[in-house]
């Protein structure tokens, strides 16, 4: 099942992002949100061949939840993840921000969809 989340910046950046896939296409169809170098911030289809920005097809692209697109020191222990999508997950808050580049970027559930 997929949801639907919140990226949300201090600086007044705000966009939805879609998180998994659906129970009859996640195997090819699953996404997870990817900061691309000249795009921004992206959802990438995690289950493909190449991973790669959806609108440019650059292979420049940090997954959200590790190093490069996220502030990793902010990682709480005994907090669940915010967003996850198998091995991928992300923590609510902390992270790159596609408009004013600082790491004040935060994820929050906003709903979850189904078949």
């Amino acid at each position: 099942m997929s949801s639907r989340h919140l990226a949300i910046c201090s600086c007044g950046y705000s966009t939805t992002v879609h998180v998994g896939g659906s129970m009859s296409s996640f195997k090819t169809h699953s996404y997870f949100p990817y900061l691309c170098a000249k795009c921004g911030l992206v959802e990438v289809n995690v289950a493909a061949d190449k991973i790669v920005c959806p609108e440019c097809q650059s292979e420049e692209i940090d997954q959200y939840g590790l190093e490069k697109a996220s502030d990793l020191k902010l990682k709480q222990k005994g907090v669940l993840p915010s967003l996850q999508n198998f091995n991928r997950e992300a923590y609510q808050d902390g992270h790159k921000c596609p408009y004013c580049d600082t790491f004040n970027l935060s994820f929050s559930y906003a709903k979850s969809f189904s078949d």
